[in-house]
């Protein structure tokens, strides 16, 4: 299972560094950002290593949020009814100001309120 995680977070990593408005539909980037719901599901069995990577890759997506906002609005992916704690379905929250990241930190701030992630 460890190996198909790791492998997870290395495709979740090509995605988010990638110039994806050449290469993938909006449909392949709800695919991601599902892949990233299913590694925060099972965060407890990745390794430092694996964590690292993962801390690494979500810095790159939330300094990507408007990039990634503009790309997927047409098809409204946005997670309305899902956790706040999978903010990568909410980057409608980042891009007005309500949502801030700290991914270094393991946290997101929402109007004032903070949650722990992982």
């Amino acid at each position: 299972m460890n190996e198909d995680l790791k492998k997870l977070i290395k495709n979740y990593g090509i995605d988010v560094e990638d110039e994806f408005l050449k290469d993938a539909s909006p449909f392949e980037i709800n695919y991601t950002f599902e892949t990233r719901q299913y590694l925060a599901k099972n965060y407890q069995l990745l390794d430092s290593e694996d964590k690292e990577k993962l801390e690494y890759f979500d810095a790159i997506l939330f300094s990507r949020a408007r990039e990634f906002y503009d790309y997927l609005k047409p098809v409204g992916v946005w997670g309305n009814n899902l956790p706040l704690e999978y903010w990568w379905w909410h980057l409608d929250k980042i891009i007005l100001g309500e949502l801030a990241v700290d991914v270094s930190k393991k946290q997101i701030n929402y109007q004032g309120k903070i949650i722990k992630l992982g």
